[in-house]
C-alpha cells in the first residue's frame, strides 16, 4: 500500500472529498500509469478538422465538409504572447487555431487581466468578427501557435450558399457562450478546489474532441499565472490547489503535462457536467 494513503490521506479526504463514493481505494491511489510521452498527441490540426468539428453538433454533408477545407486563407506562425488581436483593433479576418493554445482576456483600467476564454486548436478564435467590425477583447497567445487567417467576406459569401455551415458557426458561438456561462458559475460560485477541478475536466474533454488528449492526459497550455486569471485566485492559491488535488490522487503532473488520475473524483469536486459542451456527436456521424 502506498505511503500516501495513511492517516493524513484520511485527513484530507475527509476534507475535500464531497460524498462517500469519492473515497480512493489502495490500488487506485498506487496505480502506475505508463510514461507522460505515450500519452501526449501534439499533432497540427487542419480546417477539414475544423469543419469536422463543426459538423458534430449541425449536422452537414461532406461537400460542406470540402468547401469549408478549402476557404482562402494564409497561415501565419507566431510566438508565444503574441497577439492575434487587441481590444479596439479594426478587424477584416477571423483565425482559426491550427497549432497551439490562445486565451481571450480583457483588462482593468488598473491592469488587472481577466481570462474569460481558452481557445484549443481546431477552435475559432474571433468569429465575432464575422459579424462586428472591431475587437471588444484580446486574443493572445500562451506559447507558440500557429493560425488560419480568413478573409471575412469569405466566410460570408460561404455561409450565404450553404445553409447548414451557417448553422454550425452559429452553433459554435452558442457553445461559447455556454461555456462562458460555465464559467461565471465557477468563478462566482464555487471554492478554490472546484474552480480548479471543472477547468482540468473541461480541458480533457475538450482537448480529446480533437484527439490532443489520450487516457485522460493532455498538454497543459497554461501557466499557473494564467489560470489564475481564468479563476479569479491568486497564482500562490492556483499552485497550492493543484498541489493538493495531486496529493488527493485526482492529478498527477510533470512540467506541462496534466493527467486526471481519478476522472470520478475531479468530476465530483468540479461538478463537471460536459453537456454544456456538445461533444455528444460520433466522428461517423460527422458527415454524409
Amino acid at each position: 500500500m502506498c505511503s500516501i494513503f495513511n492517516t493524513r490521506g484520511v485527513y484530507l479526504a475527509t476534507l475535500f472529498y464531497r460524498r462517500s463514493r469519492l473515497w480512493l481505494t489502495a490500488t487506485e491511489r498506487c496505480a502506475v500509469l505508463p510514461p507522460y510521452e505515450e500519452h501526449i498527441l501534439v499533432q497540427p490540426i487542419g480546417l477539414e478538422a475544423t469543419a469536422v468539428r463543426l459538423s458534430r453538433s449541425q449536422k452537414m454533408t461532406s461537400g460542406d465538409i470540402a468547401a469549408f477545407a478549402s476557404l482562402p486563407h494564409r497561415v501565419k506562425q507566431l510566438a508565444a504572447g503574441a497577439y492575434i488581436t487587441r481590444e479596439g483593433d479594426r478587424v477584416s479576418s477571423c483565425s482559426i487555431l491550427l497549432e497551439g493554445a490562445v486565451i481571450r482576456h480583457r483588462v482593468t483600467s488598473s491592469g488587472r487581466r481577466q481570462v474569460v476564454a481558452v481557445q484549443v486548436a481546431g477552435d475559432f478564435v474571433d468569429l465575432q468578427n464575422l459579424l462586428f467590425d472591431d475587437a471588444d477583447h484580446s486574443v493572445q497567445t500562451v506559447g507558440k501557435a500557429r493560425v488560419a487567417i480568413i478573409p471575412i467576406s469569405a466566410i460570408k459569401e460561404l455561409v450565404t450558399d450553404r445553409s447548414a455551415l451557417a448553422l454550425a458557426l452559429w452553433c459554435d458561438t452558442l457553445i461559447d457562450a455556454a461555456i462562458l456561462r460555465e464559467w461565471l458559475v465557477n468563478i462566482g460560485r464555487r471554492d478554490a478546489v472546484s474552480r480548479i477541478a471543472h477547468l482540468l475536466c473541461e480541458l480533457e474533454v475538450r482537448f480529446a474532441h480533437v484527439e490532443l488528449a489520450r487516457d485522460r492526459c493532455y498538454e497543459m497550455p497554461m501557466t499557473q499565472e494564467q489560470i489564475a486569471d481564468a479563476v479569479g485566485l491568486t497564482t500562490i492559491h492556483v499552485n497550492r490547489t493543484l498541489q493538493e488535488l495531486g496529493r488527493m490522487g485526482g492529478i498527477r503532473r510533470d512540467k506541462k503535462n496534466m493527467c486526471i488520475t481519478n476522472w470520478g473524483m475531479m468530476e465530483e469536486l468540479g461538478e463537471f457536467d460536459g453537456r454544456y459542451l456538445r461533444r455528444d456527436r460520433s466522428p461517423s456521424e460527422a458527415a454524409t
